[in-house]
């Protein structure tokens, strides 16, 4: 089974999922195998073979969205916090940016008192 690699990730995801649970429960419902026929075993192989394209596929799409979750997060966190950037391409060794006014001599003095 071929996905549509164009759709929304979320129910191609339930689609595969639910075509592996079937053909898993398919193989599992058989009798014994030496019970069987032939036959009936080579339509046991390619079940299994398809459930396994299944099943890589669903991995394939789980990754997907955790990356496209990770990335949203990401964005959303650059969107609240423009200034997040340039702080992660800061160097270590600049020094932090002082808070309050720059005073003449280059002490800084805060805008609360202390008192």
């Amino acid at each position: 089974m071929r996905i549509d690699e164009t759709g929304p990730l979320e129910p191609r995801l339930k689609s595969v999922q639910s075509d592996l649970e079937k053909n898993i429960e398919d193989v599992c419902e058989q009798p014994a195998i030496a019970r069987i026929d032939t036959g009936e075993l080579i339509r046991i192989e390619e079940t299994l073979a398809i459930a396994a394209e299944e099943a890589k596929q669903a991995v394939s799409l789980r990754r997907r969205l955790h990356e496209d979750r990770e990335e949203a997060t990401r964005r959303d966190h650059e969107r609240v916090r423009p200034d997040a950037r340039e702080a992660d391409l800061a160097s270590p060794d600049d020094p932090p940016e002082p808070r309050g006014r720059q005073e003449p001599g280059g002490s800084t003095q805060n805008s609360r008192s202390d008192a």
